[in-house]
């Protein structure tokens, strides 16, 4: 790839892709530029006129090899201008699935005019689109027709696969901090529950040390047989409505502090089931969405994948993933899964060694009557579920050998609103 300067406004500073080789006499040896003149110095190093100009005014001498010369010394070449307009190069638009070769004279009128693989970016999810299919990827959810781009440069994969571990690692922060808010309100309710029993304590102690103290008073008292008759009569009265209101104070407390004990061990069955449903469910049920774009796709680029979210089965986190290939003038539907890196891989026994299926589902939620598709663990290779090592996401994705065909899910009924129910199962 080379960059032209001095041709025209339409075609200087644009990067052109050369099908044939480039004559290095065409090519300035400093800054690698094509331009429409070039001179050679007697060290045989090719400039382009501004790279010679600045040579001179730095005294003469060549930049690569310091080499001194003179104008005298320098030789300009001259070349075919009309030759080079009929070189052959890529379309700039390469990257984006253009395949045309034109000559240089007509790139740009072939850019400007015909070509028709011109990207854009989403404005929703910020991936590399053409221009003509935005509709189509806004519609299906962003999930279809995203510009592939360029080969990643060696070292880039890892780069990317940090980048999504980063940003897994995100959400799961963002997961955490709810869980600490919610964890944070239930010991605010918690808290105030304990204020509520130390209050009613306090209060049913209040009452028991003014019966105490009442007591002691009325025994030092001194006087005749009626006053102590009437004292007697008065302190049985009052000793009586203190009793009661002791009694109903405790039982106050009693009642808030089993109301606390229930509430407490509700908490603790329903943390324990969350975390048991997290790590041990075996079954899941999700909507592969824009059935309709899916289908084009695998029909235009041979296949499809709608990946679910990942979950946890058995403690092995696993990816549920689908995918519409197409078989001669058809398109069937494969069913495989990815096993990724989760928190409880040191304590798992691998690789991960259960069978799988998958039912598609009508509607109103019933599975099919025919058979799933499955995978047996004994027919994959071990590699796919061996334990993902560290840095990575997972092993990559395996697929069911056997499939089903899209026509016979449209006509049996499991497509209803451009999407498809499916339910993913983990044997035991």
């Amino acid at each position: 790839t080379y960059t032209l300067l001095g041709y025209s406004r339409d075609l200087d500073w644009r990067p052109m892709q050369f099908v044939d080789s480039v004559p290095l006499v065409r090519v300035c040896s400093l800054c690698g530029l094509i331009p429409e003149a070039t001179v050679q110095l007697p060290c045989a190093h090719i400039l382009c006129r501004p790279c010679y100009e600045g040579c001179l005014q730095q005294g003469g001498v060549c930049a690569l090899d310091e080499q001194g010369f003179t104008r005298d010394d320098a030789e300009w070449i001259s070349l075919s201008l009309e030759n080079f307009m009929r070189r052959k190069v890529h379309c700039w638009n390469d990257v984006n699935g253009c395949d045309a070769v034109v000559e240089v004279s007509k790139i740009a009128d072939h850019f400007s005019n015909e070509c028709v693989f011109h990207a854009t970016t989403c404005s929703k999810c910020s991936s590399t689109v053409l221009h003509r299919d935005v509709v189509e990827h806004v519609k299906s959810g962003c999930l279809t027709a995203v510009v592939p781009g360029p080969p990643l440069p060696p070292g880039a994969e890892s780069l990317t696969e940090r980048i999504k571990e980063i940003a897994e690692t995100r959400k799961a922060l963002i997961e955490a901090v709810a869980a600490l808010e919610e964890a944070k309100a239930q010991k605010t309710s918690l808290e105030a529950s304990l204020k509520e029993l130390k209050e009613l304590l306090a209060q049913s102690f209040a009452v028991l040390a003014t019966m105490e103290r009442r007591s002691s008073e009325g025994g030092s008292e001194a006087g005749d047989t009626i006053r102590k008759r009437h004292n007697s009569k008065q302190r049985d009265a009052n000793g009586s409505s203190e009793a009661k209101q002791l009694r109903e104070g405790i039982g106050e407390v009693l009642r808030a502090w089993k109301d606390y004990q229930i509430r407490c061990m509700t908490q603790r069955a329903n943390d324990a089931n969350e975390k048991s449903q997290s790590t041990s469910k075996s079954r899941h049920e999700w909507f592969a969405m824009s059935y309709a774009s899916l289908k084009e796709v695998a029909l235009r680029d041979g296949k499809a994948d709608a990946p679910s979210s990942p979950g946890y089965f058995f403690g092995y986190r696993i990816e549920p993933i689908i995918r519409f290939k197409t078989h001669g003038k058809n398109v069937r539907m494969h069913f495989g899964l990815q096993v990724l890196r989760g928190e409880h891989d040191e304590q798992l026994l691998w690789p991960f060694h259960h069978n799988v299926r998958l039912w598609m589902m009508v509607p109103s939620g019933q599975a099919s009557g025919g058979c799933p598709l499955e995978i047996n663990a004994e027919s994959v290779c071990k590699r796919f579920y061996d334990r993902p090592a560290d840095g990575t996401r997972g092993n990559g994705p395996c697929f069911s050998s056997s499939s089903v065909d899209l026509k016979a899910l449209e006509s049996g009924g499991f497509v209803e609103n451009d999407r498809l129910r499916l339910r993913f199962e983990v044997l035991p």
